[in-house]
């Protein structure tokens, strides 16, 4: 693979129907865990060029709270570089080595919460007005964290209609929220998308004792029903008979940037157990269509 496509993307150009030019998004993701996935969190940047916006959205699980979260809707998109700057956050990830290491960095203020169900009752689209309102402690949040590659050769996405890859690799640096810093010396997958609606994040990773990775795309269902695909791993029998996501979990509601439809996101970590590799886990899913 090229190194070429560590760059920033652009739109295919020439004519192109309006509808696929305003859901053409880049998707730079990474979620990091301890090696038994007591701890983690995910870093996530969409980058939408023809709306001129990006929309980022960060959260830790495991430390002292349920969930400590902070999105943005409406951030300037950068037109050189990752970097985002906007009232109460600066966040920055930058290659350093094309496929093999990339440095994190983010200093913010979140929310934090022991009912994680308060960070998904308010739509997350671009351009509605910057910070998601959350309930919850206002707590500063921020990340030091370097991901360097120790996996199998990048994964190319072969789902239509986007393109990328996904990473394993190790991930270690500090994660403070408020006044506690974690040392982090873990695992984590960097994943790297584009194209036209495809989904705000990236791949579902978990890693087994003996150092096996599964690494899994997430992908819309096009199968014209209003239900997303939802992770089939091993876990995905936390989400129970009722179909809800287990608490402790990383919840966000998108907007299709076409107005058509809002989608419920839940991320959630797998903590490592007999039969089951730690790591994380998610779902996609359909919350209401809109424009009906």
């Amino acid at each position: 693979m090229e190194p070429r496509l560590e760059r920033i993307q652009a739109p295919p150009a020439g004519p192109a129907d309006p509808a696929t030019a305003v859901t053409w998004c880049e998707v730079f993701d990474l979620v990091y865990f301890s090696p038994q996935a007591t701890f983690g969190g995910h870093i996530t940047l969409v980058r939408w060029p023809v709306a001129q916006r990006a929309w980022f959205w960060s959260a830790v699980l495991g430390g002292d709270h349920a969930l400590v979260s902070v999105v943005d809707t409406d951030a300037s998109l950068p037109s050189d570089s990752l970097e985002l700057r906007s009232n109460g956050l600066w966040a920055d990830q930058n290659c350093e080595r094309a496929f093999e290491h990339w440095s994190y960095g983010l200093e913010a203020f979140a929310v934090a919460t022991d009912a994680p169900d308060q960070a998904a009752r308010h739509d997350a689209e671009p351009g509605a007005g910057g910070h998601v309102e959350l309930w919850g402690e206002r707590v500063p949040l921020g990340h030091d964290l370097e991901w360097e590659v120790d996996g199998p050769t990048v994964t190319e996405v072969a789902s239509s209609p986007g393109a990328g890859y996904s990473q394993p690799g190790i991930v270690h640096g500090e994660v403070v929220v408020g006044t506690t810093t974690y040392e982090l010396d873990g695992f984590g997958v960097r994943s790297h998308r584009w194209g036209p609606r495809i989904p705000p994040v990236g791949a579902v990773a978990r890693r087994g004792e003996a150092g096996e990775w599964r690494v899994e795309e997430l992908g819309f269902d096009e199968s014209g029903t209003d239900e997303l695909r939802i992770d089939d791993g091993p876990d995905s029998s936390q989400l129970g008979a009722s179909g809800t996501a287990p608490t402790t979990r990383s919840p966000v509601r998108w907007a299709d940037p076409a107005g058509q439809a809002l989608y419920a996101i839940d991320r959630w970590l797998q903590a490592g157990r007999p039969g089951t590799a730690p790591g994380w886990s998610q779902r996609i899913r359909r919350a209401e269509r809109r424009g009906r």
